[in-house]
């Protein structure tokens, strides 16, 4: 039986080093990669133009929802009550060491690659830029309801919830556009190995 679990969750673990080593591999980049940064330069300068009263409220939304006081206690809180209420004790705990683990590996890589934020931000953010931890919580999340609840409906809700927060990332100026690809890499990387070292679930796995 142990044996089998590991084969499993092995291909699991692999994917989430994967995409975490991804994520490495883009700030690593981004410091010798003019084209990215070319690439960074053009959205920012586009995004810039979209903005309006409807955008603020939907980007400032997301902005409260990823972070601060709400994004950090207020969110995980409710997601908590929600699971104890449907007894969903292992994903609870998944879904907690999850987002210790990914807030860990995001602040490790922002001070390791200290990459300046854009200018002209709506909203005050910590230091680095680089991966956006808004995006990487939202693809954490996300990751985690997806492995727990293995639906359309689910996979679609958490993709579109993923990429909206990206884009309202760096609508409200907090980061540039590889920055949100990086933290949703690193978010669904560390989701992906925590899931499956937890419960012993490999991609095929019965609904637990």
């Amino acid at each position: 039986m142990a044996d089998g679990t590991r084969t499993a969750r092995t291909p699991l673990i692999a994917l989430g080093a994967l995409l975490i080593a991804a994520g490495a591999a883009l700030g690593i980049a981004l410091e010798a990669d003019s084209h990215l940064l070319e690439l960074d330069a053009h959205w920012s300068r586009w995004i810039l133009t979209t903005r309006g009263p409807v955008g603020d409220a939907v980007a400032f939304t997301f902005d409260a929802i990823g972070g601060g006081i709400i994004g950090i206690a207020v969110v995980p809180l409710l997601i908590a009550v929600v699971l104890l209420v449907r007894r969903r004790y292992r994903a609870l705990l998944v879904y907690v060491c999850a987002s210790l683990a990914s807030g860990l590996v995001v602040q490790l890589m922002k001070h390791l690659f200290a990459r300046e934020r854009p200018a002209h931000m709506l909203v005050i953010s910590d230091f680095g830029s680089f991966p956006s931890g808004h995006t990487a919580n939202a693809a954490t999340a996300a990751a985690v309801l997806v492995f727990f609840v293995r639906r359309a409906w689910a996979t679609v809700l958490a993709t579109i919830y993923v990429l909206l927060m990206a884009v309202c990332r760096t609508y409200v100026g907090a980061h540039w556009f590889t920055d949100t690809v990086g933290g949703a890499l690193v978010g669904t990387g560390v989701a992906v190995m925590v899931c499956a070292i937890a419960t012993g679930r490999g991609i095929s796995a019965e609904h637990p």
